[in-house]
């Protein structure tokens, strides 16, 4: 076998800088970031105190979305999912994960829009298993959804989770506390 060596450049990189500004609507929307998910067409979104923003880093452009929280006055985002264009799941910091309307700008707990079993108030976090599946962190254990085939299904683990660090089709890395 015969090996072509080579060097790399040093590869620039550059940095945006995003900060709220309230006089400036095409901004995000609070300097208070609890989460940044990447979708599948490299569009970033940064969850906030305040809703979400949507950062098309390619094109520069910035577009922020008002949430609320049907059970609480702040929102505090602290993960995001799109599952689909025009659509966010949200889970906030009180446990609450909703569905949210990106067109419409209404949100509903996630379980009323897509036809789930139960409503989920009790998350901690979730995390993206494979394209469509959800794999939330709840109090009980863990809670799959799956949006394209829209089930939902149990998985009761022996310790309480404490996080989820990855997932990916059956199996899953958490992170536990011993009692």
């Amino acid at each position: 076998m015969k090996y072509k060596q080579f060097t790399l450049e040093k590869p620039i990189i550059k940095f945006h800088h995003l900060l709220y500004d309230p006089l400036n609507v095409r901004t995000i929307n609070s300097n208070k970031i609890q989460s940044i998910f990447v979708d599948v067409q490299d569009l970033v979104w940064i969850g906030t105190d305040r809703g979400i923003t949507q950062y098309n880093w390619f094109a520069k452009q910035i577009r922020s979305y008002q949430v609320n929280s049907s059970l609480y006055t702040d929102v505090n985002i602290e993960e995001i999912f799109i599952p689909e264009k025009d659509h966010a799941i949200l889970c906030y910091d009180s446990g609450e994960v909703v569905h949210f309307n990106l067109q419409s700008g209404e949100n509903k707990p996630v379980h009323e829009d897509y036809g789930f079993i139960e409503p989920i108030n009790d998350a901690m976090n979730f995390v993206e298993a494979e394209e469509g599946v959800l794999y939330i962190v709840r109090l009980s254990g863990i809670t799959k959804i799956d949006f394209y085939s829209r089930t939902q299904s149990e998985l009761l683990t022996p310790k309480p989770i404490l996080g989820l660090l990855k997932a990916h089709r059956s199996k899953a890395v958490c992170v536990t506390r011993d009692e």
